[in-house]
């Protein structure tokens, strides 16, 4: 089976570094980071069709984790939560698709799992309340992780062949590679409150004027002139020879990546703006395929999370009230 033809994720909730180890925002246990607890209330952040909670607990969480003690600005501690809210409904949705496929890990799985942990817990000598204060989380919300890890682990373990890892690198060499490119790019910043409305209007006047360009109607270079609003429009817009995973935020790296010289991308959303980025250079790198064999395994498991959350996305009906309506997700 092809990886493009697959499903595919999100954090094993750090469990305990004491214990069992951690996992990162995707389920791939090669971070070692720890929570402590979490002095929160757990009103509803979400649900999912109506049956499944999460919590405002949840998400408090699995930010912790991820930060763990960084003196983060409150914009980025909001970004975060929107993340892993994101996340931990992706995780809900994929645990709907893994148990109709009968996939999913079963009561036995589960309790066996728990068994040992509750084993280690007591050679320890540490009592499983506190263990539940330490990672700031109920007994269902700890139990929902770990079934959520016993699933998705399985799932991987099915998918992530080598041949299916060698499929999926073949036509993304240059994300891994250490390939640089050099670009330019026309940014439309966007204000943290921006609405959906504001993004919509930039979009479409990106789009515009990617059609103007590549009709030959107006240039790049005119364009970044009119219309950039990052600094770099001083300097035509170029952000010089950049690899896969440098400054650039994430969306607009993998668009300009998967570019040809003199391509466009599409218009890309950030949370600082919308983005038009083309390709004008492209260096090729030299790593091997062994040197970069867990970046690519990373960003395969990313891959298949996100490909089986947009295709399953559709047929939940997700409510969000930790946020703002317009931040609602689903039908």
């Amino acid at each position: 089976m092809q990886l493009s033809s697959c499903l595919p994720i999100i954090v094993v909730t750090c469990i305990t570094p004491l214990v069992l180890g951690s996992g990162n925002l995707y389920g791939d246990d090669e971070s070692d980071r720890s929570s402590e607890r979490i002095e929160v209330e757990s009103p509803v952040a979400a649900t999912i069709d109506g049956d499944i909670s999460i919590t405002r607990r949840e998400v408090e969480q699995l930010v912790n984790a991820i930060a763990q003690d960084e003196n983060l600005s409150p914009v980025i501690q909001e970004q975060m939560r929107r993340t892993a809210l994101n996340q931990l409904i992706g995780r809900q949705i994929i645990l709907k698709y893994l148990e109709e496929k009968q996939s999913a890990a079963t009561e036995t799985d589960l309790k066996a799992y728990l068994s040992q942990l509750q084993t280690r817990l007591d050679r320890q000598g540490i009592d499983w309340t506190v263990f539940l204060g330490r990672i700031g989380l109920s007994q269902a919300e700890f139990e929902m992780s770990v079934r959520w890890k016993l699933s998705w682990d399985n799932y991987l373990r099915a998918r992530l062949t080598r041949e299916n890892l060698d499929k999926f690198y073949e036509p993304r060499r240059q994300h891994f590679d250490g390939t640089e490119i050099s670009i330019r790019q026309i940014l439309i910043k966007l204000a943290p409150n921006s609405s959906q409305s504001d993004t919509e209007k930039a979009t479409g006047l990106l789009r515009q004027v990617k059609q103007n360009i590549e009709r030959q109607q107006l240039t790049f270079k005119d364009a970044v002139k009119e219309y950039s609003q990052a600094e770099s429009a001083r300097f035509g817009g170029g952000q010089g020879r950049i690899q896969r995973h440098d400054s650039l935020p994430e969306s607009p790296s993998k668009a300009a990546f998967d570019l040809k010289v003199s391509e466009i991308s599409a218009p890309v959303v950030t949370n600082i703006g919308v983005h038009l980025v083309i390709c004008d250079q492209i260096f090729p790198g030299q790593k091997t395929r062994e040197e970069t064999a867990q970046e690519v395994r990373r960003a395969a498991i990313r891959y298949l999370f996100d490909w089986v959350v947009t295709q399953r996305k559709g047929e939940h009906t997700i409510k969000v009230m930790m946020f703002p309506p317009s931040d609602e997700t689903g039908s």
